[in-house]
């Protein structure tokens, strides 16, 4: 069975289609929520998963406009995943903490983290990625991928192996019972 999912491999909409369907799922990632539902609408993918809301930061933007839209092409709500979400900073191997002058991820995230970067990296650049890394993993694939020494990212600490980046610090998030809530939207059999 394959689900949609919005972002990179390692992304936490990707943990939450684990949670949900088991380790037999095949997650597919997909660039944008609206991608994602459209796979599910058109029968490439089983179903979709998508963020909805978070503890700490409210609201995940595009999403409530992603799960209407689903609901208009047929797809059905079958249920919420409900995910602690726990952030690591990750980096290139042997770049310490001290070596960090920017942070990249998702806006949520890095508010979800603000706290701790303000503490432990007060004179980092704390910003979201570029366009094409709109997710957690999607920046630690960007670290990875150009080799950014004096930079990490905030994303579920699974990403550091994919990814071959190095865990600086784990649980960053401020608030220890952070969690995401997420559709689940499931094409109708026959």
């Amino acid at each position: 069975m394959t689900v949609a999912f919005q972002g990179w491999p390692g992304a936490y909409s990707e943990v939450a289609v684990l949670e949900r369907f088991g380790p037999k799922v095949e997650p597919v990632g997909y660039s944008t929520f609206e991608a994602g539902v459209r796979a599910a609408a058109e029968g490439e993918t089983r179903a979709v998963v998508v963020p909805v809301h978070n503890s700490t930061t409210g609201a995940v933007a595009g999403a409530a406009e992603a799960v209407a839209l689903g609901l208009d092409f047929g797809l059905q709500r079958d249920g919420d995943v409900f995910l602690r979400v726990r952030h690591a900073l990750l980096a290139l191997p042997d770049v310490p903490l001290a070596g960090i002058r920017r942070v990249r991820s998702h806006p949520q995230a890095l508010a979800q983290c603000a706290g701790w970067l303000a503490a432990h990296l007060p004179h980092a650049h704390v910003g979201p990625g570029p366009a094409e890394a709109p997710d957690t993993a999607g920046a630690a694939r960007e670290v990875a991928a150009r080799g950014l020494r004096d930079t990490a990212a905030v994303a579920h600490a699974d990403a550091a192996p994919r990814y071959g980046l190095a865990i600086l610090a784990d649980g960053i998030e401020d608030d220890p019972a952070n969690t995401t809530t997420f559709a689940v939207l499931l094409r109708r059999s026959g």
